[in-house]
């Protein structure tokens, strides 16, 4: 199109030259004055098609990778969304796939919505600017529009370039991409204050990496409570011969379905948390792809907005993408009525299948199923996602549809209630067993099963525990043996001393529960803080004194230390990283996320003794391990980035150190991770990483000397 643009501004000139030359011939010949009205119009119309052929030709210089087709340095072809969301053929030319966000504060329910409705299929072709959520009209945070915003799908070995513009009044962002490696593209990560300066309102951003890990990934802001309000959305890198191929189908582009926990007021409401009325952060509603109906429990009336709808052919296999891009404590339980489903991936990483009715997950994690849809036409069945844990006394649940080709739109079967299972469930089970031995096991949870089955959630009992998850692939590298370095990370919520939280002239970060009890958020004894500036290109401007770790802070008496949490590791080292959950009551699952990395995940559990040791913590932990209470498993241990951590437990993870940076490591859930429940894992030296992109923002502190007026 640039060319074109060329082409056609140098044709217009010529013409308009070629016109202007006759024009004066025939004057001079002629011998009319200068101010005859021929020469005058050509003089004029001359003037026009001058500016107006500049101008083409500046449009077609002028930013040009904005226009989809080769850019201005005629080396690159540059590919729209539609473009590059394709079949993946092996020895393709990999593609540089363009995407354009703009993040603004929207409304739901709002006056798009008299225009037209949308579906699960928005995110691909955005057609709809309506957001309908459950239905009940809020203030919330869109990219393009729609929630979840624009999905970015893509092949192996593609180059995703993504510019984020920031349209919010008044408030900053970045965007995270969970599951990318970022290995030579660092700077893109999306942290604020790690590896980049946040994005100021009226600002753009360019963030460009390489989609090097395949599987199911997702995006959404580091920035405070947004993701909560609404900015997040799915990435999938395909590639040509995918490991499982033979076990289904289709893989369609629609067929990715984002759970979401959902508010009726802004994120921000609920930090540091409500006191006198509706204490802490519980969600009120979920949302399957951004779509549901929300039940008003006073007056029992339920709106009409649409659901998430997924259409099935009969007797076919369907790989369905699953995010969990929940951002509280409840886990959540997915199920589809009539249908079992099998296991292929977790975390983007190819597992051994397994086949299960149901799963659970928290925030952050992601699974790939394969569904196989019953042979003949019978009707249209429920998607259900459940709420549990937290959320159990306020029942949140919600629906969308599992709907086949020439069944009605709805299913026959009411919805369940959110204490009952899908109508006739029991009975086909008892059947089921007396028809064959081996039943599909009802998991709820992969990794986490055995901590639900320590709970107080008996409807979570399940057969199939975090072992029976294996990496699908053997270990190309040696994990075994005695790590380098091994970091304990020894998290809690921690009640404050009122006089300390609010002495005068201090001002400490704070949360409030639920039961109404002022706490703070850490590892071990440091509540993390943001520095000034990003650590990765900006490390001269941050003070010295700004770092910390758990070796080299005071217990004060307060217990709490507010500094930036790093911890040095050298570059190909092999690294054991431990979480314990310290936290003495409660029964809430963290995921804790590591950024640029995916681990092996070779030990979970709890306790081995809580009777003789009613406390726990790292020293408990290492008395276990030395006596091998804690087993770890070499054997295609699950490769995952975010893992649930036992209440009261541990989880043991293990990675080789290949990707130089600053890598945050944290709590899932965002209230925890705002209140200072993460650290950041530095990984070699400077000289290890790729060079400061050309002109990269830079943020800092301004404190310039006092110089009074004379």
């Amino acid at each position: 199109m640039t060319i074109n643009l060329l082409t056609g501004s140098l044709m217009l000139l010529v013409l308009n030259r070629l016109m202007w030359t006759h024009v004066r011939k025939i004057s001079f010949a002629k011998g009319l004055p200068k101010g005859n009205n021929c020469a005058m119009i050509s003089s004029n119309v001359n003037r026009f098609a001058v500016v107006l052929a500049s101008l083409l030709i500046l449009i077609s210089f002028a930013d040009a990778d904005y226009i989809y087709g080769r850019c201005n340095s005629g080396k690159y072809v540059i590919s729209s969304p539609h473009e590059c969301r394709r079949p993946c053929i092996e020895n393709e030319q990999p593609k540089i796939c363009h995407y354009h966000f703009h993040i603004e504060s929207f409304i739901t329910m709002g006056s798009a919505c008299v225009n037209c409705t949308p579906t699960i299929t928005n995110q691909l072709n955005p057609t709809c600017q309506c957001v309908t959520a459950d239905g009940i009209e809020r203030a919330v945070l869109t990219v393009n529009r729609m929630i979840p915003g624009p999905s970015i799908q893509v092949c192996k070995g593609d180059h995703v370039v993504i510019d984020v513009t920031n349209a919010m009044d008044a408030k900053a962002t970045s965007i995270h991409w969970h599951g990318i490696y970022q290995y030579g593209s660092q700077y893109y990560d999306g942290v604020p204050f790690v590896t980049q300066c946040p994005i100021a309102d009226g600002n753009s951003f360019r963030y460009q990496w390489h989609a090097e890990n395949e599987g199911t990934q997702f995006w959404h802001s580091h920035h405070g409570s947004q993701r909560i309000d609404g900015l997040y959305g799915s990435i999938v890198i395909r590639t040509p011969k995918p490991l499982h191929r033979n076990l289904y189908d289709y893989d369609r582009p629609e067929d990715v379905i984002v759970l979401s926990d959902w508010f009726h007021a802004s994120g921000s409401e609920f930090w540091p948390g409500r006191y006198r009325y509706n204490p802490g952060q519980g969600a009120v509603s979920v949302l399957i792809q951004g779509l549901g109906q929300y039940t008003n429990p006073t007056n029992g009336s339920t709106t009409t907005t649409p659901l998430a709808v997924v259409k099935v052919k009969p007797g076919k296999r369907y790989r369905i993408r699953f995010i969990n891009a929940c951002t509280t404590v409840c886990p959540s339980e997915f199920s589809i009525e009539g249908h079992d489903f099998e296991l292929i991936a977790a975390d983007g990483a190819d597992i051994v299948p397994a086949t299960v009715n149901s799963i659970l997950t928290t925030a952050g994690e992601r699974y790939d199923l394969v569904i196989k849809t019953h042979d003949s036409v019978e009707s249209s069945w429920w998607i259900r996602a459940r709420a549990i844990g937290d959320c159990t006394n306020t029942s949140v649940q919600q629906f969308g549809i599992l709907q086949y080709e020439g069944a009605p739109q709805y299913p026959v079967t009411p919805k369940p209630g959110y204490n009952e299972g899908f109508y006739g469930a029991r009975f086909k089970d008892l059947l089921g067993r007396r028809k064959h031995e081996k039943q599909p096991k009802s998991v709820v949870g992969g990794m986490v099963a055995i901590a639900l089955n320590n709970s107080k959630i008996p409807e979570t009992d399940s057969d199939f525990d975090s072992w029976e998850v294996k990496n699908a692939l053997p270990i190309t590298e040696d994990i075994r043996g005695e790590p380098d370095i091994q970091i304990m990370v020894p998290f809690s919520l921690q009640n404050l001393d009122e006089t300390y939280a609010w002495a005068p002239r201090t001002y400490q970060r704070f949360a409030i529960t639920p039961e109404r009890v002022t706490i703070a958020a850490g590892i071990g004894t440091i509540s993390h803080v943001a520095p000034t500036s990003p650590l990765l290109s900006q490390i001269e401007d941050v003070r010295p004194g700004t770092f910390c770790n758990q070796s080299s802070v005071r217990v004060t008496k307060s217990r709490i230390n507010r500094c930036t949490h790093v911890v040095n590791v050298k570059l190909g080292d092999l690294v054991e990283i431990v979480p314990i959950d310290l936290t003495p009551r409660g029964d809430l699952f963290h995921p804790f996320h590591l950024h640029g990395y995916q681990y092996y995940v070779l030990a979970m559990g709890a306790n081995p003794d809580p009777v003789k040791y009613p406390i726990w913590n790292a020293s408990v932990f290492h008395l276990f391990d030395k006596q091998g209470a804690i087993q770890r498993n070499f054997v295609n241990p699950p490769l995952k980035d975010t893992t649930t951590v036992t209440a009261r437990g541990y989880a043991v993870l293990r990675f080789r150190a290949f990707n130089p940076g600053y890598w945050l490591m944290h709590c899932h859930f965002d209230y925890h991770m705002m209140n200072g429940m993460q650290m950041i894992m530095h990984v070699g030296e400077k000289t290890d990483l790729p060079p400061v992109p050309p002109d990269f923002p830079k943020c800092k502190n301004y404190k310039p000397p006092i110089v009074p007026r004379d």
